[in-house]
């Protein structure tokens, strides 16, 4: 059984350092914000505990070898994308 993925202490962390760039209350990129919990969850693209109900995860996953998300970035890490997708 895996570890329960606890948001404030792995997954937050993560979207700050790896997201809020083009994901804040200024700038808005796909309209979607990280900015606040409630900004994060409230489009569904982050569902808790049913991690591919939510758009993030289409994004951040390799389809054919090209990710999405991040931008102008190295994509997730296969251990980032794994602790997103238990969360």
């Amino acid at each position: 059984m895996q570890a329960q993925v606890d948001f404030r202490e792995q997954i937050a962390p993560l979207l700050e350092r790896r997201s809020l760039g083009c994901h804040n209350a200024q700038r808005c990129e796909g309209d979607f914000s990280l900015h606040s919990a409630q900004t994060a969850f409230s489009a569904d693209d982050i569902v808790p505990s049913d991690a591919q109900g939510g758009h993030l995860i289409d994004l951040i996953t390799s389809e054919k070898g090209n990710e999405e998300k991040p931008i102008d970035a190295d994509p997730l890490n296969d251990e980032e994308v794994r602790r997103i997708s238990r969360f």
